[in-house]
Formats: C-alpha cells, sequence, structure tokens
C-alpha cells in the first residue's frame, strides 16, 4: 500500500510530480530567524517579493520598527525607506540562496 498524503512532506510530493514550490512572501525575520534557510533546505525552489508583499510584511513585523524611526528621525523620506528596507531584504535572501547554489554545485558538480 502506498504512502498516505498525511506522511508525505508536502514540497517533496511536488518536486516528485514535477512542480517548482516558491514562497510569495519575504520578511526580515524570516530571514534572521533561519526559517528562510530551512524553507530552502526542504526544497523552496524561490521567493517572490514586491511591494505589496513587502508592505504587509512591515504591517504585520516589529522587526523593522527600529531602523524605521531611526531613518525617519534622520530625516530619510518614507517612501525611500521603504525600498531601502525591501532591498536589503531581497539582497539578504539572495545571499542566503546563492551560498546555498554555490553549495549544491560543489557537492554535486564540483564546480564553484
Amino acid at each position: 500500500m502506498g504512502q498516505s498524503l498525511e506522511k508525505t512532506d508536502p514540497i517533496v510530493e511536488l518536486r516528485r510530480l514535477g512542480q517548482s514550490v516558491w514562497l510569495d512572501q519575504i520578511d526580515r525575520t524570516m530571514i534572521r530567524s533561519g526559517r528562510l534557510a530551512r524553507y530552502r533546505d526542504a526544497g523552496v525552489s524561490g521567493i517572490t517579493a514586491n511591494p505589496t508583499i513587502f508592505a504587509k510584511a512591515l504591517e504585520t513585523s516589529d522587526a523593522y520598527a527600529d531602523e524605521i524611526a531611526r531613518r525617519l528621525e534622520s530625516g530619510q523620506a518614507p517612501e525611500s525607506i521603504v525600498w531601502d528596507l525591501l532591498i536589503q531584504d531581497v539582497q539578504a535572501a539572495a545571499r542566503l540562496r546563492s551560498r546555498a547554489r554555490r553549495r549544491w554545485l560543489r557537492q554535486h558538480r564540483g564546480l564553484a
């Protein structure tokens, strides 16, 4: 008898079926806590980010509060702050993915 879906890792099962799994969110807490790395290690293929997704992260996470306050006090425009923080988070996520890709290439192809 086959393995039930209840016992199957959904990411592994989707990959077995030829599907790529992407996260449709990103936030600083996810990056800093290691949760994004755990998703990557579990087989998540990528992450999408856009201003709407990032606005939700800003609204629902206190991970940005201190930095936003400092930047506002220094006179930085709110829209500029949002773009700076978004770019920082996307770059941090890209570095995390890049390190994993280089590690995979070394292990599987002797490259990088």
